[in-house]
């Protein structure tokens, strides 16, 4: 949804600020056009959710990638739902994000009982050295994966290694109630 106000000379200066003021702070949408979370800086996803417009809410969770390109410095907590998250390529991490698994779809109540999975394929290996790799954090720093499952694929091929998660200069950082688990890696070399 588009919101769109037409400003007119009869309007005083500070009423005209106080307008744009209160559009630009109570749009659902900013000047990229990507949606933002409407509940308490918190951006809620599940397996299959919603990548485009405004999502993230309860009512209309966002796609797990979505979400994270969605996150700022004001909306920096990403819930996810209980499932299985599958991905052919890494993905990466970003500054100042909180990742939470173990959600209800429904209720949105945090229960351990259900994991939070997310799966790296065996598609799409890194040359230059050979990995497969779930999860990238590469200078980044304050960022919280709690109660997650991250495993990533076995390798194929010789000299394939393979990471859960793969940290460089990372720091203010925290892996909570979290299993990380690595595939089996490819065959050295002769």
């Amino acid at each position: 949804m588009n919101h769109y106000f037409k400003i007119t000379s009869s309007f005083s200066s500070s009423g005209t600020i106080s307008l744009l003021l209160f559009f630009l702070l109570a749009s659902p949408l900013w000047g990229d056009g990507k949606g933002v979370a409407q509940e308490c800086n918190v951006f809620y996803v599940t397996p299959g959710g919603a990548d485009s417009g405004t999502v993230g809410t309860k009512a209309n969770p966002a796609d797990f990638l979505y979400a994270l390109s969605l996150v700022s410095g004001a909306n920096d907590k990403i819930y996810m739902a209980s499932g299985t998250y599958n991905f052919s390529n890494p993905i990466n991490l970003i500054n100042n994000v909180t990742i939470e698994g173990g959600f209800d779809p429904t209720t949105w109540e945090k229960s351990n009982s259900t994991a939070t999975n997310i799966y790296r394929d065996n598609a799409n290996i890194e040359p230059t050295p050979s990995r497969l790799v779930a999860m990238y954090g590469n200078t980044i720093s304050n960022f919280l994966l709690q109660d997650l499952t991250i495993r990533c694929s076995d390798a194929f091929g010789n000299s394939t290694s393979t990471y859960s998660v793969h940290l460089t200069n990372c720091s203010n950082y925290e892996i909570v109630r979290c299993k990380l688990i690595a595939g089996n890696a490819g065959n050295a070399s002769n």
